[in-house]
């Protein structure tokens, strides 16, 4: 007989849709500079959420898929994630390459080709100039797909390991390369330093708090911890006051762009502790939503993680074009948000979903298959 899994971490997509606008407020400033000046600049910490947050349902996706099909878990689990980031991936790919990209205009189809392919193969993220390449928000998604091929190799033995063994061994790597590219390296720019120290190695750890928030999250399901459930509000709070007067005092400073902080940090100490420190205080606001029901008064907002992945890619597209267009500053942010969101709503119900649900059909197939296969073997 199968097992069930029914474990589900509450309120993650109320996180995917806040680090989906952090992310598109810090390009808007950052194309625009009228927008929140000194604060919208740190939409970069979106990014950060969506590392944990992947972490976690990462974590609960194998764990799911190798419990329930055994030996066949590593193709169904590929397919999942293909099904679930290639479709508006390549349509984002595509037009970028089409409109935005320059190479009709410069002629320069051999760099599109190359550009293009890159992307498609997830190859993107190992090269510097990923961030002004074909599609720049997708170098996040290259360092995930890099996390997805390590999960499905690493699982077997994840799953069998303390929680307190994969925390040490992903901090101690991303600490060893932090710390080489933050005090050893000798490197052209604050620019090249942030791409490598954002390579998977770096960013290990962001993903291995997700990774610690599932296992909390299946061992409350199985033995309820009174104390924990109180104390929800409490993580939640202290998580967002840290976050949010590290990002005040980061404020004075005048830090707002990831390079200025990246120097910052380098002139006056302390880049791994507060890299480090950032992410608790995510994790500790991500586990003290988790253990909270979710609310019927939020769900437009939970509807705004839902269609996050077309936000995320389509944001700079937008921004690009209204630009081209010749609209000052402000009009670029007067009607970015709400393109951005007819975009994300439009290729999310025409192009997403479709795949989710066909994968959804073939997973309830393949589940039956998988049934009858153990039943004879039982036999």
């Amino acid at each position: 007989m199968l097992q069930r899994f029914p474990m589900r971490i509450n309120n993650l997509d109320l996180f995917r849709g806040l680090a989906a606008w952090l992310v598109v407020l810090f390009h808007l400033h950052g194309d625009t500079g009228a927008l929140l000046p000194g604060l919208s600049g740190f939409g970069w910490i979106g990014v950060d959420i969506f590392f944990v947050i992947s972490g976690a349902a990462i974590s609960s996706s194998a764990y799911r898929l190798y419990g329930k099909y055994q030996d066949q878990w590593k193709g169904i689990y590929w397919q999942h994630r293909i099904r679930r980031i290639y479709p508006l991936y390549i349509l984002a790919a595509l037009v970028s390459a089409w409109y935005f990209a320059g190479y009709r205009e410069s002629g320069q189809w051999g760099e599109g080709a190359f550009q293009l392919l890159s992307h498609l193969l997830m190859l993107h993220g190992f090269f510097p100039w990923t961030w002004q390449g074909l599609l720049g928000p997708a170098w996040s998604l290259a360092i995930e797909f890099q996390f997805y091929l390590l999960m499905m190799l690493a699982w077997p033995w994840l799953s069998r390991q303390r929680a307190v063994v994969v925390m040490t061994i992903a901090l101690l790597v991303s600490s060893l390369w932090l710390c080489y590219f933050w005090q050893v390296a000798v490197l052209e720019s604050e620019s090249l330093r942030y791409f490598y120290t954002s390579q998977l190695p770096g960013r290990l750890y962001e993903f291995a708090f997700g990774f610690l928030l599932f296992r909390i999250m299946l061992a409350l399901e199985h033995r309820p911890a009174v104390m924990l459930y109180r104390a929800r509000w409490l993580l939640m709070g202290i998580g967002a006051f840290l976050l949010i007067a590290w990002y005040c005092g980061a404020a004075l400073n005048d830090v707002s762009r990831v390079g200025q902080v990246g120097a910052w940090l380098h002139q006056h100490g302390g880049e791994l502790g507060t890299r480090i420190g950032i992410t608790i205080c995510i994790f500790m606001v991500l586990l003290g939503a988790g253990l909270c029901r979710e609310s019927r008064l939020l769900k437009p907002l939970y509807w705004f993680g839902t269609i996050s992945y077309g936000i995320y890619l389509s944001h700079t597209m937008v921004i690009q074009a209204l630009f081209k267009a010749g609209l000052p500053a402000l009009q670029v942010i007067f009607w970015s948000i709400p393109l951005i969101i007819l975009i994300a709503a439009a290729t999310y119900y025409g192009v997403e979903r479709p795949f989710l649900r066909g994968r959804l059909k073939r997973e309830v197939v393949s589940s039956g298959k998988v049934a009858g296969e153990l039943a004879l073997q039982g036999r």
